[in-house]
């Protein structure tokens, strides 16, 4: 895949300006032949010293203006740094941007000052540039669009790009020894261990890096008990797609959850530290590797693996100075084999977003033209050339882009966290048990469990002595817990 992305990504411009002028799809607008001049203003961050976004967005609206001659996009590229200070003075100065790029988290807040624009009527219609026939917001993976805003509801703004986590592997060393791209876990392990007999480390993992620990808790826990703990009234208290630690908290507190004792939560957890300890011997020295001496075990050709997101991609696939083909993909499934109710794979929920400012509502035809511009860049067509110009990760179904892109997607369960929560007050933590898990510590279990338990047990106290209320009359604040991903519905496992 070395240079691949470069050759898919100028083959896609120069397709997309081969087309330009050949007519939009049936049902889409008409091409504008006159009327008055329209300018619609464009803020967004730049995440890259190479201007992906600058040139992705620069080329999108022109293609746009071939059609709509009367509509210029006017882009207001900034610095990631002093992004926010910058936007927030443009309100402050009635010059807001009529099209803003942000965080799901600020657009959140700017829907309780009012200063956005409710969409809501546009979503809920079929995108005119697309050809699928279905609510424009429909067009977006299950989720994606509540993501978008948070909280909010579903009417503010729309997800332009996610992240995720995926494994980047060797495809040289697949090739060298027969093997094929697992799809569950005993397949990868099965690979894993043919690595590890041909002599190479089978995975760069780093676990001096709390954050890649916890990535692989994550997965583990998620595929392994997702459905068994949502479909539990007593842990997922507000019946969605998510266990979110408040949850967590009341289960503990009111003792729904205990590993301490005999029970399903504990076997759950005896069968997670084996999962646990299983993976790591396949990650030698994981303990002394930090980020970057894991990255440069896998990048050198030393190791098969390296679990990473996708930040990594660009630089992992365009490097030519990588000595093999690197390739990636998804966490593999659990099946019944490992578990008797396994769940879907692990999505990252988070998500780069676009919303209107009222700005543009000051000029109706601003605010068509900008509804119009999030329409075509979000369509069938556009989209895709987005994705490959600036390696974010797709937010939207049926897109036909290169399959790494795909495999960061993931799939529609939120990473359960229960094994990654800890307190700074307790000698003994999750990520403590984690490590000695991995790295294969002879750690008696019942201290593991208890100790580890203890640590949770901290977080809820440590929660009551912030608010006296928090177990009382707030009940935990549960009832301020968004839906995230909707109302739970069970996952039907591939047989």
């Amino acid at each position: 895949m070395k240079n691949k992305f470069k050759k898919l990504t100028a083959l896609f411009i120069a397709a997309s300006a081969a087309l330009t002028g050949c007519g939009l799809k049936s049902g889409s607008p008409t091409s504008d032949s006159g009327g008055e001049a329209v300018t619609v203003t464009f803020s967004f961050y730049e995440p890259s010293v190479n201007k992906e976004f600058e040139t992705t967005f620069s080329k999108l609206a022109e293609e746009y203006k071939e059609t709509h001659p009367n509509v210029t996009i006017k882009l207001m590229s900034q610095p990631n740094n002093g992004y926010q200070e910058w936007i927030q003075s443009q309100f402050v100065s009635d010059n807001a941007p009529d099209i803003e790029y942000n965080m799901p988290a600020i657009f959140n807040e700017q829907v309780k000052g009012g200063l956005l624009v409710d969409i809501g009527e546009y979503l809920d219609q079929p995108n005119p540039y697309s050809d699928t026939d279905r609510p424009w917001r429909d067009d977006f993976i299950d989720g994606k669009v509540e993501a978008a805003q948070m909280s909010r509801g579903d009417r503010y703004a729309i997800p332009i790009s996610g992240l995720g986590i995926a494994y980047y592997y060797n495809m040289d060393l697949y090739d060298k020894l027969g093997l094929k791209v697992p799809k569950t876990w005993a397949e990868m392990i099965a690979n894993f261990k043919k690595i590890q007999e041909s002599g190479t480390d089978p995975v760069a993992f780093m676990g001096q890096k709390e954050d890649a620990v916890g990535w692989i808790s994550w997965e583990i826990a998620t595929g392994l008990f997702s459905e068994e703990m949502l479909s539990d009234p007593n842990l997922n208290f507000n019946g969605d797609n998510n266990l979110d630690n408040y949850e967590i908290y009341k289960a503990i507190d009111k003792g729904f959850y205990d590993i301490t004792k005999e029970g399903k939560y504990r076997d759950d957890y005896k069968k997670y530290i084996s999962y646990m300890k299983e993976y790591g011997k396949y990650c030698p020295n994981l303990t002394g590797l930090d980020e970057a001496g894991a990255k440069t075990l896998f990048l050198s050709g030393m190791a098969g693996h390296i679990m990473s997101g996708s930040w990594d991609l660009q630089s992992f696939m365009t490097d030519d100075t990588i000595p093999f083909k690197v390739g990636v993909f998804p966490f593999p499934k659990f099946t019944k084999e490992d578990s008797d109710t396994p769940g879907d794979g692990m999505a990252i929920v988070d998500v780069s977003a676009l919303a209107i400012t009222t700005h543009a509502n000051k000029n109706p035809q601003v605010l068509e033209a900008a509804v119009d511009f999030l329409r075509f860049i979000t369509s069938t067509d556009k989209y895709p050339e987005f994705i490959e110009g600036t390696y974010a990760i797709p937010v939207m179904k049926d897109v036909d882009v290169d399959e790494s892109f795909i495999a960061f997607q993931g799939g529609s369960r939120t990473p359960v966290g229960i094994y990654t929560i800890g307190s700074t007050k307790a000698e003994y933590a999750n990520n403590n048990a984690n490590i000695s898990a991995l790295s294969g510590e002879n750690v008696d279990f019942d201290y593991m469990a208890t100790n580890t338990y203890k640590a949770l047990k901290l977080m809820v106290e440590g929660s009551k002595e912030k608010d006296p209320d928090f177990a009382g009359s707030k009940d935990y604040n549960i009832g301020t817990l968004p839906m995230i991903l909707g109302e739970f519905k069970p996952y039907t496992a591939e047989e």
